[in-house]
Protein backbone atom coordinates (compact mmCIF):
# COMPACT_ATOMS: atom_id res chain seq x y z
CA UNK A 1 0.00 0.00 0.00
CA UNK A 2 3.15 2.12 0.85
CA UNK A 3 4.38 1.72 -2.62
CA UNK A 4 0.91 2.28 -4.27
CA UNK A 5 0.60 6.23 -2.52
CA UNK A 6 4.12 6.53 -3.15
CA UNK A 7 3.45 6.55 -6.88
CA UNK A 8 0.32 8.15 -6.75
CA UNK A 9 2.20 11.16 -4.98
CA UNK A 10 4.85 11.40 -7.53
CA UNK A 11 2.75 10.96 -10.48
CA UNK A 12 0.26 14.19 -8.83
CA UNK A 13 3.50 16.31 -7.99
CA UNK A 14 4.93 15.56 -11.86
CA UNK A 15 1.48 16.22 -13.24
CA UNK A 16 1.06 19.44 -11.11
CA UNK A 17 4.61 20.52 -12.65
CA UNK A 18 3.54 20.00 -15.72
CA UNK A 19 -0.32 21.95 -16.01
CA UNK A 20 1.73 24.54 -13.90
CA UNK A 21 1.03 27.85 -15.30
CA UNK A 22 4.19 30.32 -15.19
CA UNK A 23 3.89 33.95 -15.62
CA UNK A 24 5.94 35.61 -18.51
CA UNK A 25 6.35 39.33 -18.17
CA UNK A 26 5.72 40.86 -21.65
CA UNK A 27 8.23 42.39 -23.40
CA UNK A 28 5.57 44.81 -25.06
CA UNK A 29 1.91 45.21 -23.48
CA UNK A 30 -0.56 43.46 -25.86
CA UNK A 31 -2.95 45.78 -28.41
CA UNK A 32 -6.07 45.53 -27.97
CA UNK A 33 -7.98 43.79 -30.99
CA UNK A 34 -9.12 46.05 -33.28
CA UNK A 35 -13.08 45.06 -34.76
CA UNK A 36 -13.15 44.56 -38.35
CA UNK A 37 -13.41 47.58 -40.23
CA UNK A 38 -15.24 46.74 -43.64
CA UNK A 39 -13.70 48.93 -46.54
CA UNK A 40 -16.08 52.12 -47.64
CA UNK A 41 -18.05 50.19 -50.65
CA UNK A 42 -16.71 52.43 -53.90
CA UNK A 43 -19.63 53.82 -55.28
CA UNK A 44 -20.08 53.30 -58.98
CA UNK A 45 -22.24 55.09 -61.64
CA UNK A 46 -23.82 52.74 -64.25
CA UNK A 47 -25.60 55.45 -65.79
CA UNK A 48 -24.50 58.78 -67.47
CA UNK A 49 -26.29 61.98 -66.39
CA UNK A 50 -28.88 61.66 -70.10
CA UNK A 51 -29.24 58.12 -69.64
CA UNK A 52 -30.81 58.55 -65.57
CA UNK A 53 -32.32 61.27 -66.54
CA UNK A 54 -34.35 59.61 -69.34
CA UNK A 55 -35.01 56.50 -66.90
CA UNK A 56 -35.90 58.37 -64.71
CA UNK A 57 -39.02 59.80 -66.56
CA UNK A 58 -39.80 56.77 -67.28
CA UNK A 59 -40.22 55.43 -63.87
CA UNK A 60 -42.04 58.61 -62.73
CA UNK A 61 -44.75 57.89 -65.93
CA UNK A 62 -45.09 54.09 -64.94
CA UNK A 63 -45.87 55.34 -61.23
CA UNK A 64 -48.71 57.80 -62.28
CA UNK A 65 -49.86 55.91 -64.63
CA UNK A 66 -49.82 51.86 -63.60
CA UNK A 67 -49.69 52.64 -60.15
CA UNK A 68 -47.76 49.40 -59.60
CA UNK A 69 -47.36 51.12 -55.62
CA UNK A 70 -50.49 50.42 -54.98
CA UNK A 71 -49.76 46.14 -55.43
CA UNK A 72 -49.01 45.38 -51.73
CA UNK A 73 -46.86 42.46 -52.75
CA UNK A 74 -44.85 44.57 -55.65
CA UNK A 75 -41.26 43.44 -55.83
CA UNK A 76 -38.56 44.66 -58.01
CA UNK A 77 -38.94 41.91 -60.65
CA UNK A 78 -42.39 43.19 -61.11
CA UNK A 79 -41.20 46.98 -61.46
CA UNK A 80 -38.11 45.99 -63.68
CA UNK A 81 -41.13 44.31 -66.21
CA UNK A 82 -42.92 47.32 -66.44
CA UNK A 83 -39.81 49.25 -67.33
CA UNK A 84 -39.03 46.60 -69.42
CA UNK A 85 -35.78 45.59 -68.05
CA UNK A 86 -33.85 43.37 -65.41
CA UNK A 87 -34.28 43.79 -61.54
CA UNK A 88 -30.73 44.70 -61.16
CA UNK A 89 -31.09 47.62 -63.26
CA UNK A 90 -34.22 49.02 -61.64
CA UNK A 91 -32.74 48.75 -58.35
CA UNK A 92 -29.73 50.93 -60.06
CA UNK A 93 -31.76 53.43 -61.70
CA UNK A 94 -33.79 53.82 -58.06
CA UNK A 95 -30.79 54.03 -56.22
CA UNK A 96 -28.39 56.40 -58.57
CA UNK A 97 -31.56 58.69 -59.63
CA UNK A 98 -33.27 58.78 -56.06
CA UNK A 99 -31.14 57.82 -53.59
CA UNK A 100 -33.36 55.52 -52.62
CA UNK A 101 -33.88 51.90 -51.63
CA UNK A 102 -36.56 50.25 -53.88
CA UNK A 103 -38.93 50.11 -50.71
CA UNK A 104 -38.49 53.82 -49.51
CA UNK A 105 -38.97 54.62 -53.40
CA UNK A 106 -42.18 52.61 -53.53
CA UNK A 107 -43.53 53.43 -50.04
CA UNK A 108 -43.16 57.38 -50.67
CA UNK A 109 -45.25 56.78 -53.45
CA UNK A 110 -48.01 54.87 -51.22
CA UNK A 111 -47.38 58.14 -48.82
CA UNK A 112 -48.31 60.40 -51.26
CA UNK A 113 -51.27 58.26 -52.29
CA UNK A 114 -52.58 57.94 -48.64
CA UNK A 115 -52.60 61.96 -48.67
CA UNK A 116 -54.59 62.24 -51.55
CA UNK A 117 -57.26 59.79 -50.25
CA UNK A 118 -57.22 61.29 -46.90
CA UNK A 119 -58.64 64.72 -48.90
CA UNK A 120 -60.99 62.91 -51.11
CA UNK A 121 -64.70 63.14 -50.08
CA UNK A 122 -65.56 59.96 -51.01
CA UNK A 123 -63.43 58.48 -47.89
CA UNK A 124 -63.49 60.36 -45.55
CA UNK A 125 -65.16 58.00 -43.41
CA UNK A 126 -62.36 55.99 -43.52
CA UNK A 127 -60.04 55.31 -40.91
CA UNK A 128 -55.83 56.25 -41.55
CA UNK A 129 -55.24 52.38 -41.25
CA UNK A 130 -57.62 51.47 -43.95
CA UNK A 131 -56.44 54.76 -46.69
CA UNK A 132 -53.24 52.67 -45.83
CA UNK A 133 -54.40 49.62 -46.99
CA UNK A 134 -56.30 51.64 -49.99
CA UNK A 135 -52.57 52.88 -51.18
CA UNK A 136 -50.59 49.42 -51.49
CA UNK A 137 -49.69 48.74 -47.04
CA UNK A 138 -50.30 45.92 -46.28
CA UNK A 139 -49.45 45.59 -42.58
CA UNK A 140 -50.20 48.08 -39.71
CA UNK A 141 -46.64 47.49 -38.30
CA UNK A 142 -45.08 48.51 -41.75
CA UNK A 143 -47.04 51.22 -42.44
CA UNK A 144 -46.07 52.72 -39.03
CA UNK A 145 -42.25 51.84 -39.55
CA UNK A 146 -42.59 53.66 -42.62
CA UNK A 147 -44.26 56.58 -42.01
CA UNK A 148 -41.55 57.33 -38.89
CA UNK A 149 -38.82 56.82 -41.02
CA UNK A 150 -39.85 58.78 -44.41
CA UNK A 151 -41.94 61.86 -42.69
CA UNK A 152 -40.17 61.70 -39.02
CA UNK A 153 -43.57 61.33 -37.52
CA UNK A 154 -46.49 59.06 -37.27
CA UNK A 155 -49.52 58.76 -38.96
CA UNK A 156 -51.79 60.77 -37.36
CA UNK A 157 -49.55 63.50 -37.07
CA UNK A 158 -48.09 63.28 -40.42
CA UNK A 159 -51.92 63.19 -42.08
CA UNK A 160 -52.57 66.54 -39.44
CA UNK A 161 -49.65 68.47 -40.46
CA UNK A 162 -50.26 68.07 -44.38
CA UNK A 163 -54.10 68.50 -44.36
CA UNK A 164 -52.99 71.73 -41.75
CA UNK A 165 -51.08 73.36 -44.73
CA UNK A 166 -53.24 72.71 -47.52
CA UNK A 167 -56.03 75.11 -45.33
CA UNK A 168 -53.55 77.82 -44.85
Amino acid sequence: MQILRTIKQALLSLWNKKHQTQSVPFSNPPTPVQPHQPETPIRTQFFTQEAIQMWKAKLEDIMKVSQPYLNPKLSVADLAHLLQTDPLTTSRIIHEGFQLCFYDFINTYRLEYLVQLSRDENYQHHTILSLAYEAGFNAKSTFYKVCKKLKNMTPVAYLKLVNENVDN
